[in-house]
């Protein structure tokens, strides 16, 4: 289960926001390979979902699915846009945006960037959970990959309130950038995988990637 810091200030509103940059990454733990029948390794997909209180999904396009098969799946993301609707009793409906989140201390930069390697075969599942703030805002959030490589997530069972001292929560807007990447690690990134943590098995995977891509030039004679 993917695992992210937990936000500046506790509840609902800040933890959907965390999971939704938690569609994570980690750019690999070994050698990619080439895909086949139309899918892709890596991935990349732009995910955009809104809500006003409804049921809100998105799934990635069709012919962009990530190669099924890998032992391992490593995801990156970044949130690029994240809008709040409140209604303000005064001047009516107001957006507050990822800056303003992050100059009132709900959330921090470092919480819109998100990564992380899953142990395959698909489906995989990044987070599957219940968020209620009572009076504020609850709903369910899923984030995965389903069985045939196709991005998912919903956001379900939503029911907004008011913030304080500003008022009711009337949409929320979530869109960023997902990639996903189908790895079959070398032994000793296996060996590695417990205490090296996603920094460490990045440079690794790029030290056995490079050494890969030597190791498939021309013999001289």
């Amino acid at each position: 289960m993917l695992q992210c810091d937990s936000p500046r200030h506790g509840g609902v509103l800040s933890g959907i926001i965390v999971v939704a940059a938690c569609a994570a990454h980690a750019s690999g733990v070994g050698v990619a390979l080439e895909s086949t029948g139309g899918s892709v390794n890596p991935a990349n997909w732009t995910f955009f979902v809104e809500t006003t209180g409804n049921d809100a999904s998105w799934t990635s396009p069709p012919g962009q699915n990530v190669e099924t098969g890998f032992p391992f799946y490593a995801f990156e993301s970044e949130i690029t846009q994240l809008d709040i609707d409140v209604d303000t009793p005064i001047i009516g409906v107001q957006t507050l945006d990822k800056n303003d989140l992050i100059d009132f201390g709900v959330i921090t930069a470092e919480q819109l960037l998100g990564s992380d390697t899953l142990p395959g075969p698909l489906p995989i599942t990044i987070t599957d959970q219940a968020f209620d703030e009572p009076g504020i805002i609850s709903a369910n959030v899923f984030v995965g990959v389903n069985a045939d490589g196709q991005g998912t997530a919903s956001i379900t069972n939503v029911s907004f309130g008011s913030l304080p001292l500003l008022g009711p929560i009337v949409a929320v807007r979530v869109g960023g950038t997902v990639m996903v990447e189908g790895v079959i690690p070398e032994p000793a990134t296996v060996a590695l995988f417990a205490g090296a943590g996603v920094a460490g098995l990045t440079r690794r995977a790029r030290r056995v990637r490079a050494s890969s891509a030597a190791d498939s030039s021309p013999v001289q004679p």
